[in-house]
């Protein structure tokens, strides 16, 4: 059985260079957690493994949007047997793996499509200079800031812990369109040298299907497609791919603040890192991408890099603006200016206190399961009394009840009562926390408690701001 169609890529032929952004337009509450959503959901690779064969029915892709389209109709499956047909295989992997190709992305794929065709975005006001040279794209800030390219943006993996290897097959050669690979040594082995000296190479593949666990991601948000890869059982080389064959495309939240200091004024390790940094009140992000050809080298990469460096500079008006993450493990292109580093995400290195604090600026849930699974938590530790899990659930029902700052708060003085190495504050605080969540916990009780944990700890009453926030809960 043979799945085909033509797959869409004109908007990413439509001007000489792919690349642009919203200029320093804000993102909205829900852009930022979708896209930051998209770069977290990359530690789900940690769960690909070698799928088992199954004997049946092959079925043959030769692009990606067949593959895609079959995911959408949930026509995909775990083992089910497939063979991608001349695709090129290269090392950048799809940032958000089959979203280009949602009903949602292509609409607005093809409505920026039209723009660039028009000149220009009509709506209240007509704004003309939707693309130049320097600045590439620019993406219209209006309409509750809702346009964003979907489904842009691509990752270059190291090899997963599990000693497999993810890479990216697409038909079109564009990297964000296609279909992420899980890689044995063997097959891995074959390939790797021509990627690295052409880009890429054009194969066929004989492979499974694999669904990642969404249930293990660490943010709660609905998501459109299931996170899918195809595990290699053979790959065929054809031949290897030109040097403009494969455009790889990469992407970024930056911040329109200074990013802070690597080390927090009293860190002595890196597992202190940002301890001591909050977001401001007025802390706003947003996005930018560019492209380049992996078939042209390594400075093709660094070329990107540099663009978008220079364009966050340009639109945030700081020297050093702050990155969410960045896209490659294999390298180090944001020094000290990366939120969370992709290298922590996939090996269980996640500052979760910094976490906690963009979970609180921007009202998310992370997933509490997951994070305290992962031993990873690097500013609050586990003790015989006070425990991660007990922090975040409190966390996350104080951020979804009542204003964020006092969640964040809840995180100050958990900070606080287990640097004093207090015990009686300590028992007292998960007393609190406890009470604290359930459906209708008990005001007078939680009044109690936390006098009795100001008496146990008096230094406490000194942080003016977070007694203030702490006693709003009850008050």
């Amino acid at each position: 059985m043979t799945k085909d169609s033509d797959d869409v890529f004109s908007l990413e032929a439509s001007k000489p260079k792919f690349l642009g952004g919203k200029q320093g337009g804000n993102l909205t509450r829900e852009q930022f957690t979708a896209a930051a959503t998209e770069f977290f959901d990359a530690y789900l690779y940690k769960f690909a493994s070698e799928m088992e064969h199954r004997e049946e029915e092959l079925t043959e892709y030769k692009s990606n949007f067949a593959f895609w389209n079959d995911a959408i109709n949930e026509n995909l499956y775990p083992a089910k047997l497939v063979t991608l047909k001349n695709f090129h295989l290269c090392e950048w992997v799809p940032l958000t793996p089959g979203k280009y190709y949602t009903p949602e992305a292509q609409r607005l794929n093809g409505y920026v499509s039209n723009v660039l065709k028009n000149g220009a975005y009509v709506s209240d006001y007509i704004l003309n200079n939707v693309y130049d040279d320097s600045n590439g794209i620019l993406l219209p800030t209006w309409k509750e800031g809702s346009v964003l390219i979907g489904g842009v943006g691509s990752l270059r993996l190291r090899p997963l812990d599990s000693g497999l290897y993810c890479l990216g097959a697409t038909s079109t050669g564009i990297t964000h369109q296609g279909i992420p690979v899980i890689v044995n040594d063997r097959e891995y082995t074959k390939i790797i040298s021509k990627i690295k000296k052409h880009g890429g190479v054009l194969v066929n593949i004989l492979g499974t299907i694999d669904i990642l666990p969404k249930e293990r991601s660490l943010i709660v948000f609905p998501r459109k497609m299931p996170r899918i890869c195809v595990t290699a059982r053979e790959i065929s080389i054809i031949e290897t791919s030109g040097s403009k064959d494969i455009l790889a495309t990469v992407a970024n939240i930056y911040s329109e603040e200074e990013a802070p200091s690597f080390l927090a004024p009293n860190a002595k390790t890196d597992d202190d890192r940002y301890s001591e940094y909050t977001l401001g009140e007025k802390f706003k992000t947003s996005w930018t991408f560019c492209s380049f050809h992996p078939g042209l080298g390594e400075k093709s990469v660094h070329e990107a890099v540099d663009w978008l460096r220079g364009y966050a500079i340009r639109f945030s008006g700081v020297a050093e603006p702050y990155f969410l993450s960045d896209f490659d493990e294999q390298f180090d292109h944001f020094p000290s200016q990366v939120s969370f580093p992709l290298k922590d995400l996939l090996h269980d290195k996640i500052n979760v206190a910094l976490l906690m604090r963009f979970s609180s600026h921007f009202r998310f849930t992370f997933n509490v399961r997951e994070i305290v699974m992962g031993d990873s938590f690097k500013n609050i530790h586990n003790s015989t009394i006070i425990n991660r899990s007990n922090i975040q659930s409190s966390f996350n029902v104080l951020n979804q009840r009542y204003d964020p700052e006092i969640a964040e708060a809840l995180l100050r003085l958990a900070e606080e009562i287990l640097s004093s190495h207090n015990t009686e504050a300590a028992e007292l605080f998960m007393a609190f926390n406890k009470e604290l969540q359930k459906a209708r916990p008990k005001k007078p009780l939680l009044k109690s408690t936390w006098n009795g944990i100001c008496t146990a700890l008096p230094q406490i009453n000194q942080q003016t701001d977070v007694v203030e926030k702490i006693t709003h809960i009850f008050n």
